[in-house]
């Protein structure tokens, strides 16, 4: 019996060590995890705003290859930011790649909290770095390891789609007759998240490989998510151009000149029959970037452009922007040339709007015999919703200060302007500030790199000469960053400038060559001799008049009876 409870006690210790210890371990799992929740924090994002992977294992967009991929790792810990942590990224590449598939890349945190590293996507074939990559960043503090997961996908950011020959009647064609014309469509796709801006050559060669003709197409913004966008044109066949198999290519071009992606060609054939005088008619719009989620409560800047794509010149465009189908706002362009564009800010004042989405929708009216009706319109949704939801990612850019070197000046005289621009973000953004004198532009400078909480000063030189007399309110505007939701900041006004009449000039003298001025000299000489010739015969004349005759030293008295 005594034994019996000899091993009852025993084991009934034993359970209860067991017992302790798992809830010990427990214990320190559950602070662990405690500690973590609410104490480090680490988020690996790239340079791609608004699209950087900002979040808990979020995905950046796209990038091209011989792209430099910018890492950041931000580091807080309790909300606040670290500084002199050491991070380490862990960057894999896309299965098949050869060589460097896994690599590391170290960066130390700075006062903001920020660590930073890159590196280039430059490979000999420059396809073996498409596909998805993936960057860990991992820190350690106080014992501890945590660490985020960053997914980017490697792509052409623009990518042509097709081309083809056709004629006015848009039915494809493959011969054209000389001294007319080879009409010409061409397909673009933007494949990241953000439209990319190119400029589109298109050239035509004869069977010789000679070059015939080109045009430019400068400015061409495609909008982004892989949606196909088409550019008509049409180009001479000179009558220098020999008979036979030609063709026509098509390349996109960076800022740089370089090749957005490999360009794309097309085969027709140059006869001496048939010139043909084709023209193209199309009508597009698109909006540029507004966020998916923002706060209700704010003016929203909703980028609305429309574009002429087509041969021909267009009239009265008439764009009109729409949220959940009712009109917001419609603008007019008069004229529109080939291959020009035409760019609005609509303001979208969400004030008192309940939460949830809300679809916006841009249009254009079709025009007779357009080639294509799918670009005439564009929409998307963004969903207002609660701050939470939306997560710490800020997009402000702030006008704090506008000052003039002065407030009255006559016309002609210049006046210096400082402008300040705060970031109250938590983004390094890019902008361009303009100063107006009440709705007149004065002048555009751009603003780059403006780290979170930090503030520059642009100054500005304001040439008053054709600016009429009169008083004008001076006002400082700060564009829209890409995300921002918060514009009603974006301008400062300062006070009134007097511009008064222009202070009469002296009087000017003609400039003389050296002939002349010896000739002036010679003539004034000649003058000054002959007036002092006529000044000393004149003074010999009076002397004479004034000078008294000789009288005898006697007199003789007659008598007047004599």
């Amino acid at each position: 019996m005594n034994v019996m409870k000899r091993v009852f006690t025993c084991t009934l210790i034993i359970l209860i060590i067991a017992l302790t210890v798992n809830s010990g371990f427990g214990l320190i799992d559950a602070h662990a995890m405690c500690q973590s929740g609410n104490g480090v924090s680490i988020d690996v994002f790239t340079q791609k705003a608004p699209f950087d992977g900002r979040g808990s294992n979020q995905s950046s967009d796209l990038f091209g290859p011989q792209e430099t991929v910018d890492l950041y790792a931000l580091v807080t810990v309790n909300n606040i930011a670290e500084d002199g942590e050491l991070v380490t990224f862990v960057v894999t590449g896309p299965t098949g790649l050869s060589n460097n598939t896994i690599f590391y890349l170290e960066g130390q945190t700075n006062s903001t909290g920020i660590a930073e590293a890159q590196f280039t996507l430059q490979i000999i074939n420059q396809t073996q770095v498409f596909g998805k990559w993936t960057v860990v960043g991992y820190v350690q503090i106080d014992g501890g390891t945590y660490s985020d997961i960053l997914t980017f996908q490697v792509n052409w950011l623009i990518e042509f789609v097709s081309i083809r020959t056709l004629n006015e009647n848009l039915t494809g064609q493959q011969s054209f007759g000389k001294d007319g014309y080879v009409g010409i469509e061409v397909g673009l796709k933007d494949n990241a998240e953000v439209g990319e801006n190119a400029t589109v050559e298109i050239t035509i060669f004869d069977v010789a490989k000679v070059p015939i003709n080109t045009v430019t197409i400068p400015n061409f913004t495609v909008p982004p998510n892989g949606e196909t966008w088409y550019i008509y044109s049409r180009l001479h066949i000179e009558t220098y151009a020999l008979v036979g198999d030609a063709s026509v290519v098509a390349v996109a071009l960076t800022q740089n000149n370089t090749p957005y992606c490999p360009g794309i060609s097309t085969n027709f054939l140059i006869t001496i029959q048939n010139p043909l005088t084709p023209n193209f008619v199309d009508a597009a719009i698109f909006l540029g970037y507004v966020p998916a989620m923002a706060e209700p409560d704010q003016l929203i800047a909703i980028p609305m452009t429309v574009r002429n794509q087509g041969t021909v010149t267009l009239d009265n465009l008439n764009a009109r922007l729409y949220i959940n189908g009712s009109l917001l706002d419609s603008e007019t362009v008069a004229s529109l040339d080939s291959y020009s564009y035409k760019a609005f800010s609509v303001v979208w004042n969400t004030t008192g709007l309940p939460f949830g989405n809300y679809a916006i929708t841009a249009s254009v009216q079709t025009f007779p015999n357009e080639a294509d009706l799918s670009d005439n319109s564009y929409s998307f949704t963004t969903n207002l919703t609660t701050p939470s939801t939306i997560g710490i990612s800020i997009h402000d850019i702030q006008v704090t200060n506008v000052t003039c070197s002065k407030n009255k000046v006559n016309q002609g005289e210049t006046i210096d302007i400082s402008v300040t621009v705060a970031n109250n973000g938590n983004f390094t953004e890019s902008t361009n500030v303009s100063i107006y004198y009440d709705n007149n532009l004065i002048q555009t400078q751009p603003l780059t790199g403006l780290t979170p909480c930090a503030e520059q000063t642009l100054f500005f030189h304001w040439n008053t000469t054709n600016v009429p007399v009169g008083s004008y309110q001076i006002k400082a505007m700060a564009s829209p960053v890409p995300g921002e939701t918060n514009i009603a900041n974006n301008t400062f006004q300062d006070g009134t400038v007097t511009i008064n009449s222009p202070v009469s000039p002296p009087p000017s003298f003609p400039s003389l060559t050296y002939l002349e001025l010896l000739l002036l000299f010679m003539g004034i000489a000649i003058i000054a001799s002959l007036a002092f010739l006529i000044f000393l015969l004149a003074y010999r004349r009076r002397r004479r008049r004034k000078k008294p005759s000789k009288k005898p030293d006697y007199v003789v008295l007659v008598h007047p009876h004599l």
